[in-house]
C-alpha cells in the first residue's frame, strides 16, 4: 500500500511539473503581446469606420435593416446580425468560421452602443 501511495505521489508531482511548464509557456506568450492589445484598439477603430464608410443599410444574410437587432463588427470589416453570425457559425461546424461575404478568417465584437447610436441617427430608427 505504502508502494502504490508513492506512485501515485510521483504521478501527481510529474503532472504538475508539465502543468507548470504548460502555464510558463502561456504566461511567455501573454507578456509577448501585451503591446499587440494597446494597438488592437486603434485597429478595431480602423476597422469600425471602414465599415461604416461601406453606408451598409441592411444586414447581408438576412436582408433586414442592421439597427433591427444587434449588430457584431467583424475583423474584416462586415457588419451583421449577431443572430445571422451565430447561425452561419453553426452551419459551419466542421470548419474554421469564415466571413459569409468574403471568406476570410475574423474575430467579432459587439458594434459599441455608441457607434449603433451614430448609425441609429444617421439612417433613422
Amino acid at each position: 500500500m505504502l508502494q502504490t501511495l508513492h506512485i501515485d505521489l510521483d504521478t501527481f508531482l510529474q503532472d504538475m511539473d508539465v502543468n507548470i511548464a504548460h502555464f510558463r509557456h502561456v504566461i511567455r506568450q501573454f507578456s509577448c503581446h501585451v503591446g499587440t492589445f494597446r494597438d488592437m484598439e486603434d485597429e478595431w477603430s480602423e476597422t469600425q469606420e471602414k465599415a461604416l464608410r461601406r453606408d451598409t443599410h441592411d444586414c447581408p444574410i438576412c436582408l433586414s435593416p442592421l439597427r433591427s437587432a444587434e449588430v457584431v463588427l467583424l475583423s474584416c470589416s462586415h457588419l451583421l446580425h449577431q443572430s445571422c453570425l451565430r447561425e452561419s457559425e453553426l452551419a459551419c461546424q466542421d470548419r474554421d468560421a469564415t466571413c459569409p461575404l468574403c471568406r476570410s478568417q475574423y474575430v467579432s465584437v459587439p458594434v459599441p452602443d455608441s457607434a449603433l447610436l451614430a448609425y441609429r441617427t444617421r439612417y433613422g430608427s
